[in-house]
């Protein structure tokens, strides 16, 4: 989990940006508020924020200039400049302090929410990157491998934690997943992870399970020495009757059937 740091003058304003995060499950380690860019200054050096939401105008400092000073001792923490004038002028600036996004007020909890994702996803490919040539463990402590050419592919979005979660369960379908944990791994409500998962890939987490069980399924089927009891427990079911019934409400026919079929 990380850390963030909120900055905005007004107290409404910090609260309903709380308010998004708690109702949208997301999780931090720690979430401190600031209320200009001399507080915010003084609190990213206190315990370094790896994201800050920051108000653009302030009194005193304004946030252009809080960012300025904090990128001097903190290069690689996102920053999400919020404001309520939509001026080029403004983007310009936010730029050239190479922030991470920069959203007009109001603030919509749709956009907060994918930029907050999309944050914690390029600094989860940051440590993932970190850590090669390390060792890992191949627990459920450790669930996401390297995975270079996902991040190229999916930076910057809500997709990286998706592509991930996929890439977890297509090596891990034969054990026995449960959503609560894998959903709390990336920092997610089981709710909020699997409207998001759905957005990402036009199919329910829990069906993509069952999806790539069946998948392997049918390879395994092609050959005649293995058991339907063999079968399910290779697949992650602990009952063959169970593995029958899954596999004849997405194919529409038994294993037996499909077997039977396949060796025609």
């Amino acid at each position: 989990m990380y850390t963030l740091l909120i900055v905005d003058d007004e107290a409404i304003e910090r609260e309903a940006i709380q308010y998004i995060i708690k109702q949208a499950g997301l999780k931090f380690k720690v979430v401190e508020e600031a209320v200009n860019g001399i507080q915010a200054v003084a609190k990213a050096t206190a315990f370094m924020p790896e994201i800050i939401i920051m108000d653009i105008k302030m009194p005193g400092k304004d946030g252009l200039e809080a960012a300025k000073e904090i990128r001097k001792f903190n290069h690689h923490c996102k920053i999400i400049f919020l404001t309520a004038f939509n001026e080029f002028e403004y983007a310009r600036k936010a730029i050239k302090v190479k922030a991470e996004d920069f959203i007009i007020k109001p603030v919509y909890n749709e956009t907060l929410i994918e930029v907050l994702i999309s944050s914690v996803a390029d600094l989860d490919g940051d440590k993932t990157s970190a850590s090669v040539g390390t060792s890992s463990s191949s627990g459920f402590e450790e669930p996401f491998p390297d995975d270079t050419e996902a991040d190229d592919i999916v930076t910057g979005s809500s997709a990286l934690l998706v592509e991930k979660v996929c890439k977890y369960i297509d090596q891990n379908y034969h054990k026995n997943i449960k959503l609560d944990e894998m959903c709390e791994m990336v920092g997610f409500s089981k709710f909020y992870f699997s409207r998001i998962f759905k957005q990402n890939k036009n199919i329910k987490l829990v069906d993509y399970i069952t999806l790539r069980r069946i998948e392997k399924t049918k390879e395994l089927l092609k050959n005649p020495q293995n058991s339907i009891k063999e079968i399910s427990s290779l697949v992650g079911y602990s009952e063959a009757n169970y593995l029958t019934s899954v596999f004849k409400k997405w194919e529409g026919i038994s294993p037996t059937e499909y077997r039977n079929k396949q060796c025609r």
